[in-house]
């Protein structure tokens, strides 16, 4: 797979939540990056989506310590491309 997915997250245990949407994650990242707003992908909800430095940006979960986020780099992250960090 081209690309990296990356997720930060404050609560819970994400491992397992994050292999079970790895693919659609990587969708809703090439949607990101084609113009569109995604909602949803695999086990998590989106509250706000945006491309930035050919790389996609989509918000997750609530204000305060629930929040996490995911970035989508089609090209990689410049230190480990193709991995989750």
């Amino acid at each position: 797979m081209v690309g990296s997915v990356a997720v930060g997250a404050t609560c819970g245990p994400e491992g397992v939540r994050l292999g079970l949407s790895r693919a659609v994650l990587v969708a809703a990242g090439e949607k990101v990056l084609a113009g569109e707003q995604p909602r949803r992908a695999g086990l998590y909800g989106f509250r706000n989506s945006f491309a930035s430095g050919g790389c996609a940006f989509l918000e997750a979960g609530t204000f305060g310590i629930e929040s996490f986020g995911f970035a989508y780099c089609p090209d990689g992250d410049g230190r480990r491309p193709n991995t989750f960090d």
